[in-house]
């Protein structure tokens, strides 16, 4: 860390929030508060779009605006000092640039004794936290805010749930033990209103006139705005327009609270025994709220277990065995998937698991499907077609619906329809390619270590031979055909097709 008394010109932390858009339960800012208690300097929290991370689209951008522009409110709110902009386009400003946050950062890191990020091994994060600190004079720190144990904690673990499991049972009470949150102790934070206007004019003038800050801007909360707000900074950008935010979705805090909220006065009881069943859809709705970082898996672990306490006894066991298997999702599998993408991006030499995916697939995997035989009802591949949802099975193709309109998909939903890829395509890099494209651009939940590990499941990762079947050699196989047994698959198409399709808002916004 840079120290104030020996170099001139240092002004601030800097907490540049890329993965984890929340105040509470943010082990990175937390990092960045004691660094800044330790220096006697105020903190800045800084959000940026660079729009061209992996799988960028209008879908992805609307997200990440809406998540932006809570983490902005909030964080003005507790008091700290806000740098989150996107400059304008259109009207002869010129295309949104891929540069354009970076040189931001780069002005902003000239006054910081140190900057704080994210630590997370997809969505780029990770690989622009490395490219920055190579550009800055100060240290960058990467902070996991993604697990719950901390998965440089628990590196060395066993390479499957179980493990990680033992691991999260033998210290629970360590790993879900609230943490206070406090801003930092600098005057800035504490009602000195010449030294905090003196702050902000500042990073004003160092973000510089073309930039816009747009995440505190009233516009930002009509109707419609953050869907309005992605298509527009899609065309900006270059990105894919064609996939658009669902009207009416968020994945803020707000929502996010709301969500885990209703979950635990309704759909709690019934998690662990209606969970399989895609037609009545008993899931968490947390995963992309988990993904974006407005939600927390301490906060979401201590709620569901807080329900089983104050619920009643008549459900107590019930909802014990409920709560233990939103732990094990929330805690024990996600904190597994983020291992498992940093223990590939570390043995490759890459920022990002993404990039080299494919060397997750087990080796008995990959030959038993580059050998396998062909099923006698198999097609042959066609992967536009398949984007489109128009295979020759009309249950994977509600599945293939719900993402491409609504950005979700119930979990045992997802598991068939990535076998189902797995059966019709010819090898295991192409079923590998289109299924982490397709979880990418489409899922709200994507570009995340739980789609890695869950792709990868799909290929056998974790799990030993099976006795061998046609389309799947001796990897697991699943059936769409024996859906049956799981839920009613019409059920679920129904309720597919009953969901409201999209339809894009017009905007004047970047125009």
């Amino acid at each position: 860390m840079r120290d104030p008394r020996t170099t001139p010109g240092i002004e601030y932390v800097l907490y540049w929030s890329q993965s984890t858009r929340r105040v509470s339960g943010n082990w990175a800012l937390r990092a960045a508060v004691r660094a800044a208690d330790r220096l006697g300097l105020p903190v800045v929290i800084h959000q940026g779009i660079d729009a061209t991370y992996p799988s960028a689209n209008a879908r992805h951008h609307g997200a990440l605006m809406t998540a932006a522009h809570e983490l902005a409110r909030d964080a003005v709110a507790a008091g700290y000092v806000v740098s989150g902009a996107v400059r304008r386009t259109g009207r002869g400003a010129g295309p949104l640039r891929p540069a354009d946050d970076r040189t931001v950062l780069v002005r902003l890191a000239e006054a910081a004794a140190l900057i704080v990020t994210d630590c997370l091994p997809t969505a780029g994060v990770l690989t622009r936290a490395t490219q920055l600190a190579a550009r800055v004079p100060c240290a960058v720190w990467a902070v996991d805010g993604y697990t719950t144990m901390g998965a440089f904690t628990t590196r060395g673990t066993p390479a499957n749930a179980g493990g990680q499991r033992a691991a999260f049972d033998a210290a629970i009470a360590q790993w879900l033990t609230e943490v206070e949150d406090r801003v930092p102790r600098h005057p800035v934070h504490h009602g000195d209103d010449a030294a905090r206007a003196a702050l902000v004019e500042h990073i004003a003038a160092t973000v510089g006139p073309r930039a816009w800050t747009v995440f505190e801007d009233p516009a930002f909360v009509m109707p419609g705005a953050a869907q309005a707000w992605g298509i527009a900074l899609a065309k900006a950008s270059g990105s894919d327009a064609s996939v658009i935010l669902p009207a009416g979705a968020s994945v803020g805090r707000a929502a996010g609270l709301a969500t885990l909220a209703d979950f635990v006065t309704h759909r709690l009881t019934g998690y662990q025994a209606e969970r399989m069943d895609a037609a009545r859809d008993t899931t968490t709705h947390l995963s992309p709220f988990l993904h974006y970082g407005t939600l927390g898996p301490v906060e979401v672990c201590r709620a569901v277990l807080a329900a089983v306490r104050e619920g009643p006894d008549s459900e107590r066991s019930v909802r014990q065995a409920s709560a233990a298997g939103v732990v094990d999702q929330v805690a024990v599998r996600r904190d597994l998937a983020f291992s498992l993408a940093l223990g590939l991006a570390q043995a490759n030499g890459v920022t990002d698991a993404a990039e080299v995916v494919s060397q997750g697939i087990p080796a008995w995997a990959r030959r038993t499907l580059d050998t396998r035989s062909v099923p006698s009802d198999h097609a042959a591949w066609n992967a536009a077609a398949l984007r489109r949802g128009e295979s020759s099975h009309p249950l994977w193709n509600a599945m293939q619906t719900s993402l491409l309109h609504h950005g979700r998909l119930h979990n045992y939903a997802r598991m068939q329809w990535g076998k189902a890829i797995v059966r019709w395509a010819p090898d295991a890099d192409t079923a590998l390619t289109w299924l982490v494209h397709e979880n990418d651009r489409l899922a709200l939940d994507g570009r995340d270590p739980n789609g890695i590990m869950g792709t990868l499941w799909c290929l056998g990762w974790g799990e030993r031979p099976f006795p061998s079947q046609p389309g799947f050699g001796t990897v697991r196989a699943m059936s769409l055909d024996r859906a049956s047994h799981r839920y009613d698959p019409d059920a679920f198409i129904r309720r597919v097709q009953g969901l409201t399709e999209l339809t894009p808002m017009q905007s004047s916004l970047f125009e």
